[in-house]
């Protein structure tokens, strides 16, 4: 029994002498380097960038190559012995818009909006992915301290469960001191057994994010650590700070450069062009064959389409309007997250301090009260009442950091700066 519990202390030590400790930058960095999301959103920016080159070539000459071959096999009777079965050609043309209604102009402009927006979607892509990243972080920091929270709670327990066992069995006091303290060591050892299930789920979330094994041992920083970052009022309106309502923005660009691709299809448009033509004739009396350069122009003009033109109108101008309200909605969105993150920064600051205080003031309680009860002046009720208080405030304690620190984060986002930062997050 011995040996076995020396291998597993031997085991626990190395995994914890082993453990890699990431700090927040450090983790940031990995989880965005990693994070798939903004790999397709990488690729959504080459593809955008690849339909902008190839709106461009629309409006270039375009060279067509085309052939043919016929074969009949049952020829008229009358011309049987003079016409041969086959024939073939071949036509080299030469295309140039001239004039359609600016379609090809249009489709150019949404297309170089359209790579516009895949920028700013993947810097609203990493916004989220860097908030989340500091979330999950700090949530492990947390969990990291509650653990040790219960282990030192335990401790205490057991502590004091010793002294009391030994009064007892000196028959100093009686055996309910002992049954009570005996619950509340049960009761301890309950909660870090829970609070060790949630550190480790919360590591689990951290590895995955970084696409490492979920096993693989980490240390986080704790949670009572202070993070520089320079917190600036913000000046700039909201338009300029946050991807999403840039991205409407573009939006009703694209919705209006819509509304002139549709009204250039019932626009006259005009190409010129010159076609080369090579083969025998139709009808193919010797195989000779022969050349043809012919210069065409062609124009369409649209005449009457049963109101086709102002119903298709009718639907981008919808387009255009569901723009401007889904901008005006994001507008209020944005300004109501920056002015509650404004609120729940300082409101977590106050509430941080009232923290401290009081669990200064519950240790110092819980140190009274056990000196009084060892000293026969006190109840064991009372030392009980005072662990649980001072439990409760140091768990408010941790709470209030992690509060703190997620409001550090809304605020961070509120203000563009996990968008603007790339991997050169904060800490």
């Amino acid at each position: 029994m011995r040996n076995t519990l020396l291998i597993f202390f031997i085991f626990s030590f190395l995994g914890t002498s082993f453990a890699q400790t990431i700090t927040l930058s450090e983790y940031t960095r990995r989880v965005t380097e990693y994070n798939q999301d903004l790999k397709i959103a990488g690729e959504n920016i080459s593809g955008a960038e690849s339909a902008v080159r190839s709106a461009k070539t629309n409006l270039l000459p375009r060279l067509d190559l085309d052939a043919g071959f016929n074969y009949q096999f049952d020829p008229s009777p009358v011309l049987s012995s003079k016409v041969k079965s086959e024939s073939w050609s071949a036509n080299l043309a030469l295309t140039q818009p001239i004039y359609n209604g600016s379609a090809l102009s249009n489709q150019t402009e949404i297309a170089k909006l359209q790579s516009s927006i895949s920028y700013l979607a993947k810097d609203a892509t990493q916004e989220e992915i860097v908030y989340s990243a500091w979330i999950f972080y700090w949530n492990a920091s947390a969990n990291q301290e509650y653990r040790q929270l219960a282990s030192e709670f335990y401790g205490l327990v057991k502590q004091l469960y010793d002294v009391v066992k030994i009064r007892f069995e000196d028959g100093l006091i009686s055996r309910t001191d002992l049954l009570q303290l005996e619950t509340r060591l049960a009761e301890a050892e309950l909660q870090v057994s829970r609070s060790d299930m949630a550190y480790k789920i919360a590591l689990q979330r951290l590895n995955v994010l970084m696409g490492e094994e979920t096993d693989n041992a980490l240390e986080v920083d704790k949670i009572n650590n202070i993070i520089d970052v320079a917190l600036t009022p913000v000046t700039d309106s909201i338009e300029t700070i946050r991807p999403g309502y840039k991205i409407a923005m573009k939006n009703i660009e694209v919705a209006g450069y819509q509304t002139k691709l549709a009204k250039s299809r019932f626009l006259p448009s005009l190409a010129i062009g010159l076609q080369e033509s090579w083969g025998t004739g139709f009808v193919n009396l010797d195989n000779s064959t022969s050349f043809s350069t012919v210069a065409f122009a062609q124009l369409n003009v649209p005449v009457f389409a049963w109101n086709n033109r102002k119903h298709t109108l009718a639907q981008t101008r919808v387009a255009e309007r569901n723009s401007e309200f889904e901008l005006q909605k994001l507008k209020d969105q944005f300004n109501l997250e920056l002015s509650n993150a404004n609120i729940s920064l300082s409101q977590s600051a106050a509430q941080l301090e009232i923290s401290l205080r009081n669990l200064e003031t519950a240790s110092e309680n819980l140190e009274l009260s056990v000196l009084s009860y060892n000293e026969g002046r006190l109840p064991i009720l009372d030392v009980l009442s005072s662990q649980l208080s001072w439990l409760q405030a140091y768990t408010n304690l941790v709470s209030s950091h992690l509060s703190n620190k997620v409001a550090l984060a809304d605020y961070l986002k509120a203000t563009g700066i996990f968008a603007m930062t790339g991997n050169e997050n904060q800490q």
